[in-house]
């Protein structure tokens, strides 16, 4: 559900969860995005992001499901 607001809107959608040592915050970006590509976008709102949901203290990026597909074909 997510991803297809993701890739209706062509943009990230941000869920932010508490966890008992604070929060995480995890984003869902269109299936043609790549992981640099979310990075980017990520890192020219790192300022608003960190207002909206605190201190970034890291952040990993996953293969969206598109791109582990194109990488499985042989």
């Amino acid at each position: 559900a997510l991803l297809a607001i993701a890739e209706d809107l062509d943009n990230p959608i941000g869920v932010n969860a508490a966890r008992g040592d604070g929060s995480q915050t995890t984003f869902v970006a269109p299936a043609s995005w790549s992981g640099e590509r979310l990075q980017s976008w990520i890192g020219a709102r790192h300022r608003e992001l960190e207002d909206a949901f605190g201190e970034v203290s890291a952040m990993r990026t996953m293969p969206n499901r598109a791109a582990r597909r194109r990488r499985s074909k042989p």
